[in-house]
């Protein structure tokens, strides 16, 4: 059987162990407001979705029948809308 003394030490290394090095990692807060929850500093940052590629079309309408349809254009996406269509700049 092991020593009772050395077990107490390595059970009571891991209990000091758990509790501060948690702390240690844990980043600075923010600043000292009231109005932050306590679980503000876990929350992951915002990610910003991806632009979407240029896809070099323009809108273009068919003559005489209202229709709406991308065509090749320069520099400008394309998207086409139950109501009709929009370019937007790339």
């Amino acid at each position: 059987m092991a020593n009772p003394r050395r077990f107490a030490a390595r059970v009571l290394a891991i209990l000091f162990a758990m509790t501060f090095v948690p702390l240690a990692i844990v980043p600075a807060p923010a600043g000292p407001s009231p109005y932050l929850s306590a679980l503000s500093d876990l929350a992951a940052p915002a990610v910003l979705a991806a632009k979407p590629p240029c896809t070099d079309t323009r809108c273009y309408r068919e003559p005489f029948i209202n229709h709406y349809y991308c065509d090749v254009g320069s520099g400008t996406n394309c998207r086409t809308t139950n109501t009709g269509c929009a370019t937007h700049n790339c």
